[in-house]
């Protein structure tokens, strides 16, 4: 069967001849992507709030416990919280940037196996998924959606604009590390874009599946999804 982009996180499958339709053009140029980084003076904000929340409810959290945490399990807590804030920054973004560490040595079936999600793939497509280099490499990531529908051609002049171009593997390894990403950012991927189809690569969740799939298609992108890429060397 083939498997078409139409995969949303909810609802029904979209009619892509009314995204095509009623897709929307740029007026003007997209700029590469930039970021302002957090601020000491903010990292300070949210320490004060974590202070201050934590001494308002002392009386749960025992001395000895806590000093076992802290010492046994920090590490872990502090990521916890990083997380936290995170999620919630990501929630009001239109460009989230990932970090993570990449083995370009394992298989593209290695790579999806490893998300744990159900696989709708072919089993010739996934084999071509490029995989751009060989060794561990750590790699940052950068994710925004163009808020419209895509045609394919579109797809790859949208990442250009944004100075950015795919890594296929980090975009693998970053639903491998946070499997719940994609519940709230549904992101995907092509190469060989020829005879008017390309090969593509999505990782969703549909009616509560997180699935990954994998085909070739002539389907435009609709606007929900989410593309990543690393910046141009």
């Amino acid at each position: 069967m083939k498997l078409a982009l139409t995969t949303l996180t909810s609802g029904n499958p979209t009619d892509f001849t009314t995204c095509r339709r009623n897709k929307m053009t740029p007026t003007n140029p997209v700029a590469p992507i930039t970021v302002d980084l957090i601020t000491t003076e903010q990292l300070g904000r949210a320490s004060d709030r974590f202070i201050a929340r934590c001494r308002k409810n002392a009386a749960s959290l025992p001395k000895d416990l806590s000093q076992q945490v802290l010492e046994n399990e920090g590490d872990e807590l502090a990521q916890e919280m990083f997380e936290a804030l995170r999620k919630r920054v990501e929630r009001r973004s239109k460009t989230i940037v990932r970090r993570t560490i990449v083995n370009r040595d394992q298989m593209p079936e290695q790579m999806v196996n490893a998300t744990g999600r159900k696989q709708y793939v072919s089993a010739e497509t996934i084999k071509t998924i490029p995989r751009q280099g060989t060794g561990t490499e750590e790699v940052e990531l950068y994710f925004f959606n163009p808020g419209r529908g895509l045609t394919i051609d579109e797809q790859e002049q949208e990442l250009a604009a944004y100075g950015l171009v795919p890594d296929y593997y980090a975009q693998v390894q970053v639903n491998i590390d946070d499997p719940s990403f994609a519940d709230e950012h549904p992101n995907g991927a092509q190469w060989d874009n020829k005879d008017g189809q390309a090969s593509f690569l999505t990782f969703s969740r549909w009616s509560g599946e997180r699935r990954v799939d994998c085909d070739r298609s002539d389907d435009d992108w609709h606007g929900n999804w989410w593309f990543a890429g690393v910046r141009k060397s």
